[in-house]
């Protein structure tokens, strides 16, 4: 157990929280005092107030949060979502592998050099520099071929934001090695955000069988069932999303089919301009799609109604 110092910014009070040799140094959340108990009693109280005393992380930091999460509850319930969208999980609704490549036995110093810098972020430097290793010799030399280099051009391009150069690069990338399913997948996903929907099929079932090659069929799913119809998706269609994708771990923050329903139904009543009732219905019947009942999705859910301007579900979920 880690010790932790708490100190005021205003006064001298200050006060240590964890194990010190024979001794834990603890702390009153209750009365705001400093104590000490003997090492290994597991739930010890307040000598004072018989509160129970904090032995590790203090319990304020969650009580701060909360009052930040109240407070953006309280404000999407009157039609401001703004402070609720940061804690809602928002996430992208296709996947991708931007884990530079490693050089190979036959790279240079100079192609080492460049895959050592998009490895810490140097993505402006690697761009520059792969673009002028890959252009010396586009095809690579007889037995030394450059597709790990056109695949490091392409992702330094997409962290720089230019889309259209990163797909072009994984396409040169698969040119020279057709298997190379991590091109294929990122390249599937940069087709899929711009709408090229049957070609990003297909790269997509060629990406093997890693989670984001499933999850990406998965997600394509649903998008082409949500773009293409109204309502919600039948069930059949969502069973078969679910099946393609792997089953959700009960972390938070992992893409799900439930989580991603909800948010195209949202993105759809944007494009398509809000039809109050028959959006309601829609996402009244996503909610139970959700396959976890955190705060997050609660915020998720919340933050739809709120920006699309339905009050009524916006309070029964607040």
């Amino acid at each position: 157990m880690p010790r932790r110092y708490l100190s005021c910014d205003r006064c001298e009070a200050a006060a240590w929280i964890g194990p010190a040799g024979d001794r834990t140094d603890a702390w009153c959340e209750a009365c705001q005092r400093a104590t000490q108990v003997p090492a290994g009693v597991e739930a010890p109280g307040c000598g004072h107030c018989g509160q129970p005393l904090t032995l590790g992380a203090p319990r304020f930091e969650e009580l701060f949060g909360e009052l930040q999460n109240l407070v953006a509850v309280l404000e999407a319930w009157l039609g401001d979502p703004t402070r609720l969208a940061p804690l809602k999980p928002d996430r992208p609704h296709f996947l991708a592998d931007l884990d530079p490549p490693a050089p190979r036995g036959d790279d240079d110093p100079p192609a080492r050099a460049a895959l050592a810098a998009l490895e810490t972020g140097g993505f402006a430097d690697a761009g520059e520099w792969l673009e002028a290793l890959v252009k010396r010799v586009p095809g690579g030399a007889p037995g030394r071929p450059l597709g790990h280099l056109w695949r490091g051009l392409g992702i330094a391009r997409q962290r720089l934001g230019d889309l259209a150069a990163a797909e072009r690069a994984f396409s040169r990338a698969l040119e020279l090695d057709p298997d190379d399913r991590k091109s294929r997948l990122d390249r599937g996903a940069l087709r899929a955000r711009r709408g090229a929907l049957g070609e990003a099929r297909d790269d997509f079932a060629a990406a093997g069988e890693g989670y984001e090659a499933r999850w990406n069929r998965a997600a394509l799913r649903v998008l082409e069932a949500v773009a293409t119809g109204t309502g919600l998706p039948d069930a059949q269609r969502l069973a078969e999303a679910r099946a393609l994708a792997s089953p959700p771990s009960a972390f938070w923050s992992d893409h799900t089919v439930g989580r991603l329903l909800f948010t195209l139904l949202v993105e759809r009543a944007h494009s398509r301009g809000v039809d109050a009732c028959a959006d309601a219905r829609a996402l009244r019947a996503a909610e139970g799609e959700l396959e976890f009942e955190t705060f997050d999705d609660r915020a998720l859910v919340l933050h739809g109604y709120a920006a699309l301007g339905l009050a009524a579900e916006a309070e029964a979920v607040a």
